[in-house]
């Protein structure tokens, strides 16, 4: 919303927003090893080993990595300001819309392509779930869900850190809050509209014959 579409009221939250992905990217990562039981498979879907580099989670893997690069990138250029490297931070900040580019594109993606993940196991999901449309609604559902990450995130370390902080952000904290939560109501609505298109009274019966 800032690079591309240039809406500066939201600059303040830019860089906590790109710590708060980074972060909980790494976490999931870890986390992702512990749930696969058997960590050192994890290299299979990234070099296409028994699934093929046409399956669906050799994509959703190679999104993953690549774009958990990219908010590395997206950060430096504090990394390089906290630590008083001035051409380092250039670089980095001459890149940085490019990256955002690249980075939509992949978030987009993987997200829909974790969907379409569902759609190989019909016979795991009840019916009134199960759709064509999977991969869309849940795109969808994570604009909504990122933006409520970032407002919970943004309300806690508005408390927390209230003392270090200049009392410029503090006045426009809350009409950035405000605004988020506008957008994803309406995000929401269109998910709940989605939805009713999609999951029809007769749609749930064919699925369950």
């Amino acid at each position: 919303m800032v690079y591309i579409l240039g809406l500066e009221k939201y600059r303040p939250i830019v860089r906590p927003t790109v710590l708060y992905a980074l972060l909980a990217y790494m976490f999931y990562a870890w986390a992702l090893l512990l749930d696969l039981g058997r960590p050192w498979k994890v290299i299979n879907p990234i070099i296409g080993n028994s699934f093929g580099i046409s399956a669906v989670l050799f994509l959703v893997a190679w999104h993953f990595i690549l774009y958990m690069g990219s908010l590395f990138i997206e950060f430096m250029p504090a990394v390089s300001e906290w630590m008083t490297l001035k051409k380092q931070r250039k670089f980095f900040t001459s890149l940085t819309v490019a990256v955002v580019i690249f980075g939509i594109a992949l978030s987009t993606l993987h997200q829909s392509g974790v969907g379409a993940l569902f759609l190989m196991a019909k016979s795991k999901i009840h019916p009134l779930w199960y759709s064509e449309f999977i991969p869309l609604l849940y795109f969808i559902s994570s604009i909504f869900a990122g933006l409520s990450l970032v407002i919970i995130l943004e309300s806690i370390g508005q408390r927390v850190f209230r003392r270090q902080m200049k009392e410029s952000y503090k006045s426009e904290h809350r009409p950035i809050m405000i605004s988020l939560a506008r957008i994803c109501a309406v995000s929401m609505f269109v998910y709940m509209f989605m939805v009713m298109l999609v999951f029809r009274p007769g749609r749930v019966y064919q699925n369950f014959n």
